[in-house]
C-alpha cells in the first residue's frame, strides 16, 4: 500500500523530519564539542556542572535520542512500504538513481541542517552561561578563542547526518518513482477500459433508439370527425 501525501500534509512532515534531525545533530555535536575541548570522564561531567547542564540535561538527551530513534522508524517503514510497491524495472526512473540526485539532495539538505545546529548551540550556551554565571556569552561558544573547534566540529557532525538523510531522502524519491511507474500500466488499461465503456453505451443507445423506430408499427389516422 502506498500512501499518498498532499501538499498541505507533506509540508509539515517535512519540517518535523528536520527538526529532529536537527536536534539529533545539535546533542551529537555539542557532545562532541565539550569532549574536545574538556576530555572525557570527570572532567567533562565537571565542565557540563559548571556551565549549568545538569537541570535540563537529562531531559534534552531522551528528547533528541526519542526524536532519533522515531525518524528513524518512520524512514525504515515507509522504505519498507515504497519497496513492496515498487515493482517496476529500475531504469524506468533513471533520473531519480543517478549519483547526481543524491549530490542535489546532500546539497539541499546540509547548509540548512548546519546553519540550523550552529544558531541552536549558540542559543543554547548562551542561556547556559546567563542560568549558570548570569551574563550572556556572546559568540565566544562558537567562534571564541575557547572554542577554536566548535564550528568546525558542528560541521563535521551535520554533515554525517545530512549524508544519512539525503540517503533516506535519495532512496525515497527513488522508490517512489517506481512505485508510479509501476502504476502507470493499470491507470492506462483502466483509461482505456473507460473509454470502451463509453463507446459501447453509445452504441447501445443508438441501436436501442434503431429498434424502437424500426418495430414501430403503422400509425392509425385520426377520426374524420375531428379532421
Amino acid at each position: 500500500m502506498v500512501l499518498l501525501a498532499s501538499r498541505r500534509s507533506f509540508v509539515p512532515l517535512h519540517i518535523g523530519r528536520f527538526v529532529l534531525l536537527a536536534l539529533g545533530g545539535l546533542l551529537v555535536g555539542h557532545q562532541a564539542v565539550y569532549v574536545a575541548q574538556y576530555g572525557e570522564g570527570a572532567a567533562l561531567g565537571q565542565a557540563m556542572t559548571a556551565s549549568g547542564h545538569d537541570g535540563y540535561w537529562s531531559a534534552f538527551t531522551t528528547v533528541a535520542l526519542s526524536g532519533l530513534l522515531l525518524l528513524l522508524l518512520r524512514s525504515a517503514w515507509r522504505l519498507v512500504e515504497l519497496r513492496r510497491d515498487a515493482t517496476g524495472p529500475a531504469l524506468q526512473a533513471p533520473e531519480h538513481g543517478r549519483p547526481s540526485a543524491y549530490g542535489r539532495e546532500l546539497l539541499r539538505l546540509w547548509p540548512p541542517l548546519f546553519g540550523t545546529v550552529a544558531v541552536a548551540y549558540l542559543v543554547q550556551e548562551n542561556i547556559e552561561h546567563l542560568v549558570a554565571q548570569g551574563h550572556l556569552a556572546g559568540f565566544s561558544p562558537l567562534v571564541g578563542l575557547q572554542a577554536p573547534l566548535a564550528l568546525p566540529i558542528l560541521g563535521l557532525v551535520t554533515l554525517a547526518f545530512a549524508i544519512a538523510g539525503a540517503l533516506v531522502r535519495w532512496r525515497t524519491a527513488l522508490l517512489e518513482a517506481r512505485a508510479r511507474a509501476a502504476r502507470e500500466p493499470t491507470r492506462r488499461f483502466a483509461r482505456r477500459a473507460d473509454r470502451r465503456s463509453t463507446s459501447w453505451a453509445l452504441v447501445g443507445a443508438i441501436r436501442a433508439t434503431f429498434w424502437s423506430l424500426a418495430r414501430q408499427g403503422p400509425v392509425r389516422a385520426p377520426p374524420s370527425d375531428f379532421a
